[in-house]
C-alpha cells in the first residue's frame, strides 16, 4: 500500500486503550438506518471493523496531526444520535399536533442531527488534540530511550506525567539566588 509522506506535524500516537468490539465504529453500525440488516448486524459489523482497528493501531500506533478538524467519526456518531433523539421528537410533535405540526417534526429530526453532529465533532477535535500532545511526549521520551538511555526517558516520562517542569523551577531558583546577590 502507498503511505503519503509524513508531513512535519504528523506524529505517531500509541494508544493504552484495549481492542474491544464495544467502540465507536458498532455505535455507528447500530445507529445507521440500514433496512434489512438492521442495528444489530450493524453493530456487529462495526464492532469487528473497529476492533481491527484498534489493534492495528496499538502495534503500529495512530497517525495524528497537529491540525484538528471536525469532520470526525464523533460528528458522524454524533449526527446519527442526535437524529435518533430527532426522529422521536419529531414522532411526538406529529403524534401531539398532527399534519399540522409536519414542519416542527422535521426541524426537530434536522435540528437534532445538526446539534449532535456538531457536538460530536467538537469532542472529537478535544480528542484529536488530547492525542496529539500525549504523542508529542511519546516521541521525546521514545528518542531519548534511544538516543540518550531508558532511564533519562523514564525520568523525563515521571516529570512530564506528573506536570513537573524542573527546568523551569531550577531556573527560578537560580533567578531567585542571584537576585540575592549569592554566587
Amino acid at each position: 500500500m502507498f503511505r503519503k509522506a509524513q508531513m512535519v506535524n504528523e506524529l505517531t500516537y500509541k494508544s493504552d486503550a484495549k481492542p474491544t468490539y464495544f467502540n465507536k465504529e458498532a455505535a455507528i453500525g447500530a445507529l445507521l438506518p440500514i433496512p434489512i440488516i438492521g442495528a444489530i448486524v450493524g453493530a456487529v459489523v462495526g464492532g469487528f471493523i473497529g476492533k481491527k482497528r484498534m489493534e492495528r493501531e496499538a502495534s503500529e500506533g495512530k497517525t495524528v496531526s497537529e491540525n484538528t478538524t471536525p469532520w470526525n467519526k464523533d460528528a458522524v456518531l454524533g449526527g446519527l444520535f442526535g437524529n435518533v433523539v430527532g426522529d422521536i421528537a419529531g414522532g411526538l410533535l406529529l403524534v401531539v399536533t398532527g399534519p399540522v405540526g409536519a414542519v416542527a417534526a422535521a426541524a426537530a429530526v434536522l435540528g437534532g442531527t445538526a446539534l449532535g453532529a456538531y457536538v460530536g465533532g467538537k469532542a472529537g477535535e478535544r480528542q484529536q488534540a488530547a492525542e496529539y500532545e500525549e504523542a508529542k511526549k511519546q516521541t521525546i521520551v521514545r528518542n531519548l530511550s534511544r538516543n540518550v538511555s531508558p532511564e533519562v526517558a523514564s525520568a523525563v516520562e515521571y516529570a512530564m506525567e506528573h506536570n513537573k517542569n524542573w527546568a523551569q523551577d531550577i531556573a527560578k531558583e537560580r533567578m531567585l539566588e542571584q537576585s540575592r546577590g549569592l554566587p
